[in-house]
């Protein structure tokens, strides 16, 4: 995996008041957090942000680029974004650094692939229990997803952790037995037959018809 460049900045200020201000200026706040540091205060053009990050899964490796040689060059993850809910927008994030040498965990989600059989006939349905498991590797081996192939899977029959197939230095920390995804039988509709309807009569009618 390559890392991809993000130009930022350090900021002396922090706190809501100061992080205010940093958005009515264009730019978003964050911080950057290494273990056993305290965490750095920077900041980022937002357009920038945006088009840095569309389309990136966010466990993407980070490089950043400051003229601040303290942060410049480090190699980051992304570890957290504040969300507006209603604008949709990034209103502060949070990165990791990574030290080289070191492996990570992080979360990679997991992307069926392909089509069986008894789908294609619509005998079939996928059920996928698990969209995401945890990985261990170096940083630079980090993978966007895990890809399963479902295209021979059978009727009443799954697939698990174990059948995740990763590149040489992943480790997926889940149980291998842990259920991923089931093709189950697609069940019939029942038809319920409904008697006709009959007609009828009220006692006193059928009284009144009897004494006639």
């Amino acid at each position: 995996m390559e890392a991809i460049e993000i130009k930022i900045e350090s900021r002396q200020v922090s706190g809501s008041n100061a992080n205010k201000k940093f958005r009515l200026t264009g730019k978003i706040p964050g911080v950057i957090y290494s273990q056993g540091q305290r965490g750095v205060n920077v900041a980022v053009d937002a357009i920038h942000l945006y088009n840095t990050l569309r389309g990136v899964p966010l466990t993407h490796l980070f490089k950043m680029v400051s003229d601040d040689k303290v942060i410049n060059g480090k190699m980051v993850l992304v570890k957290d974004l504040q969300i507006d809910p209603v604008k949709q927008q990034i209103l502060h994030f949070d990165l990791y650094e990574i030290h080289k040498g070191h492996k990570v965990t992080v979360v990679v989600p997991i992307v069926l692939t392909g089509e069986p059989v008894a789908v294609k006939q619509k005998e079939g349905t996928l059920a996928q229990s698990l969209f995401e498991v945890e990985v261990e590797c170096q940083p630079t081996a980090i993978p966007d997803e895990i890809a399963l192939d479902v295209s021979e899977l059978q009727l009443g029959h799954s697939l698990f952790i174990k059948d995740l197939k990763v590149a040489d230095g992943v480790r997926i920390k889940e149980a291998d037995d842990l259920n991923v995804v089931t093709l189950a039988a697609v069940e019939e509709e029942k038809t319920v037959s409904v008697a006709p309807a009959t007609e009828t009569v009220p006692a006193a009618q059928a009284t009144d018809k009897a004494k006639k």
